[in-house]
């Protein structure tokens, strides 16, 4: 491919005058080379590989409907959050009756103690 100072002494050696052989030699390459990809641009864009790489790793319609399926709703949480508050109502109110238990126990034995001391 010819340079763009060879086509402006080609143009002149053809009769046109400097001027307008730059100006057309100018308008001409720049119109030629405006939108061209250069190997540097080329290097960097994903091939045909990459994009049906990517098609199958992405989520289908039907993957997201699945997630939407399994996703809990506000309504879900609220009434885990109901729940987990009566598990910690009974936790405590069980660990109130074990202790209540083992004071009564530690009394009797007390009790049972001074008897045998003869208190």
């Amino acid at each position: 491919m010819k340079n763009i100072h060879q086509v402006i002494k080609d143009l002149i050696n053809e009769g046109f005058k400097e001027s307008q052989a730059e100006k057309l030699a100018d308008h001409f390459y720049t119109r030629a080379h405006n939108g061209v990809a250069t190997k540097e641009d080329i290097k960097d864009m994903a091939t045909k590989e990459d994009i049906k790489d990517l098609e199958r790793r992405m989520a289908t319609k039907e993957d997201i409907k699945d997630l939407e399926r399994r996703m809990a709703t506000k309504e879900d949480i609220k009434t885990l959050d109901r729940r987990s508050a009566l598990l910690i109502t009974i936790l405590i109110a069980l660990c109130g009756i074990i202790l209540a238990g083992t004071i009564s126990m530690l009394i009797l034995f007390i009790q049972l103690m001074a008897r045998l001391a003869g208190i």
